[in-house]
């Protein structure tokens, strides 16, 4: 079936030519098509009154306006007028803008306040993360089941996190009915929180939540909220996180003249840590690349690598399997991750238990006192702490964007030792006093590598057997013209070369030895 034509928008040109065909055709003339017309009216509308056209271009103007009114009687193919999907994505683009607008203003302001960056280190900033019962599809909101907010700066790292379990809130302190399996699986796959009906801990007083929540983000009356980030983004997880510490946000927030405003943790590193290189160059004159994208910042803060630290937990987690889930771990192990970068730039010496895991062992220090230089340490030193450095990952492997050193724990990697073998092929006179090794034979052809004389004819392709005649043709091409890849067959080929014996080992498992 062709693709149906777009309806063409009706102009001032349009109303005159129906106009324009109406009289002729009153008149007894008759035209084919519409074409026809054009072409026929072109000339009385280019002499046309200006008065006249006036009066089309209002009839143009009013058309839009009812174009644009039909488009609330179109619905795509779920059933949603296309107005409301419209209004739904002017109203996110909005939302971006202020998120990006409030974050500029709050990090330039604390960056311009004063030239030795105090404002910036010392300022409080809060983060947010909510585990969930699950998803009330009639109130199309998260109920959540656990909520954690930590309060942090640069220069003391955590200052003070607050947790608690909250009963649902519009449905009495009970769970909706129908949604006791969905909390099942949740309890059983993420978090371990039982039904609040079975749970001693929850706290089914939301006027005592509101009040505490207030007097730790230090609110005084319903206005000045501070901004609050949690990770957002299209993931499942991510996503939940998002709309859950949302919907606890909006219930403490019921009274309030205004709503708080929660933010993407993510864009807020990113901005974060490219204010504090933009401060690390005029204070110390130093600097080191920033994330280039937001999404760099994003894969940093899923890297989760304090994910099973011990002592950063709620007492009823620290039981569990899963207490790595905890929210309160999640907040803690966020602003460990961001004091990783930036007070590396703001050169801000790490305190074990407030920037970092409480078994991290700070063996650097980014700060001179006198010179406010990093202090240098001799070469002896750095090859001492270089054999412990580790983030907490694999040291073999260690992750993409970690400050090169900055803390390391008890374990240490063995080396690995390995036989380095250096064979002399221009020793080689002759390719029939050349032998493969067995594997698992000694080699003991060591020597010093030689340069390879100009006159050397090596293969264009390798095909089979073709790394070995390549080893072997390190000679004068006079001597053997006719070597090539067919005196030696490929691993595994039934077909025999023109040497005594077949090959039986290729180059990568043996080694070539001089009788």
């Amino acid at each position: 079936m062709p693709p149906k034509k777009k309806k063409q928008p009706r102009n001032a040109f349009f109303f005159f030519m129906m106009d324009w065909k109406k009289e002729k055709e009153e008149q007894g003339q008759r035209f084919k098509n519409l074409l026809e017309v054009t072409a026929l009216c072109s000339e009385d509308w280019k002499h046309l009154p200006e008065h006249n056209v006036r009066i089309y271009k209002q009839m143009e103007k009013e058309a839009k306006g009812q174009d644009k009114d039909d488009k609330a009687n179109k619905f795509n193919s779920l059933g949603v007028p296309y107005t409301q999907i419209d209004n739904a994505k002017r109203e996110q683009e909005l939302a971006n803008q202020k998120m990006y607008s409030d974050i500029d203003n709050m990090l330039a302001a604390l960056a311009t306040k004063d030239c030795d960056g105090s404002s910036l280190k010392n300022h409080c900033f809060y983060l947010i993360h909510t585990n969930v019962y699950c998803y009330w599809g009639e109130k199309k909101k998260y109920i959540p089941a656990e909520v954690a907010i930590s309060k942090f700066n640069l220069t003391n790292g955590v200052l003070d996190t607050y947790h608690v379990f909250p009963a649902p809130h519009d449905t009495n302190g009970d769970i909706p009915l129908g949604y006791r399996y969905e909390v099942k699986q949740n309890t059983d796959s993420v978090h371990n929180i039982p039904d609040p009906r079975d749970f001693d801990l929850v706290e089914r007083d939301w006027d005592k939540i509101r009040r505490e929540v207030f007097n730790f983000l230090e609110v005084r009356g319903t206005t000045g909220f501070p901004l609050i980030f949690t990770m957002s983004g299209d993931d499942a997880n991510t996503n939940c996180y998002e709309m859950a510490s949302r919907s606890f946000l909006e219930d403490v927030s019921i009274y309030s003249d205004e709503s708080f405003r929660l933010y993407d943790l993510s864009l807020f590193f990113f901005k974060f840590y490219e204010v504090c290189q933009d401060m690390a160059v005029k204070m110390f004159d130093d600097q080191e690349e920033a994330f280039i994208v937001q999404g760099v910042a994003h894969q940093q803060l899923n890297r989760d690598i304090y994910n099973f630290a011990e002592g950063i937990t709620c007492e009823f987690h620290a039981n569990t399997d899963l207490y790595h889930n905890c929210s309160k771990s999640f907040v803690q192990r966020w602003v460990f991750l961001i004091c990783e970068f930036c007070c590396k730039a703001m050169q801000i010496k790490l305190v074990p238990g407030k920037h970092c895991i409480s078994s991290a062992k700070v063996s650097l220090s980014y700060m001179d006192n006198d010179s406010r230089k990093r202090s240098q340490l001799t070469a002896s030193a750095v090859s001492s702490d270089l054999k412990n450095l580790t983030l907490g990952t694999s040291p073999q492997n260690p992750p993409a964007g970690a400050w090169g050193g900055r803390m390391h724990t008890e374990a240490k990697t063995q080396p690995i030792d390995k036989e380095v073998l250096f064979i002399d092929r221009s020793k080689v006179p002759d390719p029939t006093q050349i032998r493969v090794l067995q594997t698992g034979q000694s080699a003991n052809v060591v020597s010093e590598f030689m340069p390879e004389p100009s006159n050397v004819r090596l293969p264009t392709t390798r095909g089979r057997g073709e790394t070995l005649a390549r080893a072997l043709s390190l000679h004068n091409a006079a001597a053997n013209p006719s070597l090539s890849s067919d005196d030696f067959p490929a691993l595994g080929s039934s077909r025999p070369g023109r040497l005594e014996k077949p090959l039986s080992t290729g180059w990568g498992r043996g080694f070539l030895k001089q009788q």
